[in-house]
């Protein structure tokens, strides 16, 4: 069984000059990435329990003001 006939077959020749970037500059935007996070890090780390855990909800774990308030709500009863 033959799926496609080679008349219906087009190819193009491959040119890297045309691509958006030739370099792997993706990597480079994760290395970036990992280190922010690193840096995050240690910031977290001078800061008080309350102050760390409504940092690591509002910008690791994307909780809105309400659920941050209502996380904190139910950490004190």
């Amino acid at each position: 069984m033959q799926l496609r006939t080679p008349r219906n077959l087009k190819t193009t020749e491959f040119k890297a000059d045309i691509m958006q970037s030739e370099e792997d500059t993706h990597l480079n935007g994760v290395m970036s990435r990992e280190a922010n996070l690193q840096k995050m890090e240690d910031c977290l780390q001078t800061l008080s329990p309350d102050q760390k855990i409504t940092v690591e909800m509002f910008y690791l774990q994307n909780k809105c003001y309400k659920e941050i308030t209502e996380g904190h709500r139910n950490r004190m009863e």
